[in-house]
């Protein structure tokens, strides 16, 4: 759902990706009145004072905390004003909410189904959640957007064959000689962060003063002003694009998408952005496992808005792998700019993961990203990689993970996508 470009985040600088409009870039001028009036917000009513509930949640903190660079919740806080922000730290985000109550819907039946089910589930952990409730209160939206979060990091943790264990605990240091980033959440130092916002102004408010580039639809940053703190950012507006994600469904699987861009891309530490269809490619398979009927992108080339709708893609891939008008891997796999990918591409990126993880043994997707990320060995230090060195790279760890080129991966893919497909269609 977000217009982008293509972008390289690196140690050099904080790049922003995903990006719906040219920047507006002005000074960081002294707080205004309203930033000054920073709001109270009441206690959490769920959990009150009880720290074995507390960390039994994996709550570590509600506030004020660090967030990010230079700045911690107090000054988000002064910056945004008459802004009513509940914050959460867990044990690998940071959170901070302005949404409001949410109405339990009734005639969406399936999103209703959805809700239930991740409320009880939560309720096992959290005792005083009221399944019955026709509202959402703003407090147990925070407390089901963090369960959703930890419960995505643990998701991909899992595909990525890796533990918290596995990665340094501060930047600087090897893990077994081998290098695994420059911090414990999947090779970055600091956590996670992920703003949730009503108005665009908002977030056009937070990306200007602590980015430095104006961005007011959902915005995925580096924050790197210092390596030890170095940290993934989201920030999402749910007035964005009409409303669009006022609905939970349509924000979970935002988020969703999102974050496992995040992930995926922090895997070892962003020193580079990864070739198109392995970022978008696997940020379409995870968001399409939450709710299938659902379509985000980095950036399309297309900017019709009917593509929203246009989610079932099992029949559209079917029919152009059956005809035999398809991008080959070796043209596909060769994309590293978001904002020149079609409609067509996205489809069949994700297909292409949904081949790797279902269909090839799955600890190669973990040993294929244990070669593609972290620091390419030919990049001098100091220097950010050309396009041609990262994709130069991609083939050799392509190889390696799954001993086979991009005309074998076309020969395996191909066949499955004719007898599996033919059968989901129906």
């Amino acid at each position: 759902m977000i217009p982008g470009r293509s972008a390289r985040y690196a140690a050099a600088g904080a790049l922003l990706l995903a990006l719906a409009a040219a920047p507006l870039c002005a000074q960081h001028g002294p707080p205004t009145e309203r930033e000054r009036e920073a709001v109270e917000v009441d206690p959490d009513p769920y959990v009150g004072d009880d720290k074995e509930l507390k960390a039994r949640l994996g709550i570590v903190s509600y506030g004020p905390f660090a967030w990010a660079d230079n700045h911690g919740t107090s000054k988000i806080e002064e910056v945004l004003g008459e802004v009513t922000i509940r914050w959460m730290e867990t044990a690998h985000f940071k959170i901070g909410s302005a949404l409001g109550s949410y109405k339990m819907p009734v005639a969406d039946k399936k999103q209703r189904a959805k809700l239930r089910a991740e409320l009880a589930e939560l309720k096992e952990l959290l005792p005083e959640i009221d399944l019955k409730a026709k509202e959402i209160d703003p407090w147990l939206r925070l407390h089901l957007f963090a369960h959703r979060l930890e419960k995505q990091y643990a998701e991909i943790s899992e595909i990525f064959g890796v533990t918290d264990s596995d990665f340094p605990d501060a930047p600087g240091k090897l893990m077994n000689f081998e290098y695994r980033g420059e911090g414990p959440y999947f090779g970055m130092p600091g956590k996670f962060t992920v703003l949730l916002l009503q108005k665009q102004s908002d977030l056009g408010r937070y990306t200007l003063r602590f980015t430095g580039q104006q961005r007011d639809t959902t915005t995925r940053h580096m924050f790197f002003k210092r390596m030890e703190s170095a940290s993934m950012f989201l920030g999402v507006a749910t007035e964005a694009h009409e409303g669009f994600y006022g609905d939970d469904t349509r924000l979970h699987c935002h988020l969703a998408f999102n974050t496992a861009h995040n992930m995926i891309h922090a895997y070892q530490f962003y020193w580079y952005a990864l070739p198109c269809w392995v970022a978008e490619g696997f940020a379409h398979w995870y968001a399409r496992g939450v709710f299938i009927e659902n379509n985000n992108w980095s950036g399309i080339y297309e900017q019709s808005s009917g593509l929203r709708s246009e989610w079932n893609w099992v029949p559209k891939i079917y029919a152009r792998v059956r005809q035999g008008v398809f991008p080959p891997a070796s043209e596909l796999c060769q994309k590293t700019d978001f904002s020149q990918l079609r409609f067509v591409e996205h489809m069949m990126m994700w297909s292409r993961i949904e081949y790797l993880l279902t269909q090839e043994d799955p600890a190669r997707f973990a040993v294929f990203l244990d070669e593609l990320s972290g620091k390419i060995p030919e990049v001098q230090p100091g220097l950010l990689p050309t396009d041609e060195q990262v994709l130069a790279h991609q083939e050799k760890a392509f190889r390696k993970a799954y001993e086979m080129d991009w005309d074998q991966f076309d020969a395996r893919w191909e066949p499955w996508i004719l007898k599996e497909f033919k059968k989901r269609k129906q």
